[in-house]
């Protein structure tokens, strides 16, 4: 087990859980429409399962009460520096939206992620999901600038995020991962 909540467990998943997480993916369809423009396939889930070596990419399945898996995390530990946490991917069923669900495992997994050695967490938000800028602006993250690139072969851009864990000011943080000082407009 990684952690719990009141409400959730949270433990590493891999690609034995794959048909889980399919259905899940394909019961909640919102992110690969507004990335992609079309629904997750069955393969997405195999994909994002495989592990990577040493633990460094932890995948997490996070279940409730009665172990139904009902969201997925999916971490790069100390991505681009030491003590840097990467949210890759964090999905929590639609059906729970409004129920605190989210904020409740956003917090387990923050308090796991700093008994781990994590000092600062970073992700990237698609700018065009608003419901999950205001979550994360709501929740302490401060925005660092546009990333752009592909993800599933269609161009994006990423609203770049980052939440101190352990104290720190955003000067520290860009002293230990310089590169995300590019395009920070204080």
């Amino acid at each position: 087990m990684a952690f719990s909540t009141d409400r959730f467990l949270c433990t590493s998943i891999d690609t034995e859980q794959s048909n889980a997480v399919t259905a899940l993916y394909q019961n909640n369809p919102d992110y690969w429409l507004s990335i992609a423009a079309s629904a997750p396939t069955a393969s997405m889930a195999c994909q994002d399962l495989v592990q990577s070596v040493e633990g460094k990419f932890p995948k997490l399945g996070i279940y409730d009460a009665q172990q139904v898996l009902i969201g997925v995390c999916f971490l790069g530990r100390d991505f681009l520096a030491p003590h840097v946490w990467h949210i890759e991917f964090f999905l929590v069923s639609s059906a729970l939206r409004g129920s605190g669900a989210s904020a409740e495992i956003l917090a387990g997994l923050e308090q796991w992620i700093q008994s781990q050695g994590g000092q600062w967490l970073r992700l990237g938000c698609v700018i065009t999901d608003e419901r999950a800028l205001r979550f994360l602006s709501k929740h302490g993250f401060t925005d660092l600038g546009l990333w752009q690139g592909r993800i599933l072969r269609k161009a994006v851009s990423l609203q770049l995020k980052w939440k101190p864990l352990a104290g720190g000011t955003l000067n520290d943080y860009f002293q230990v991962v310089p590169n995300d000082r590019i395009g920070f407009e204080a």
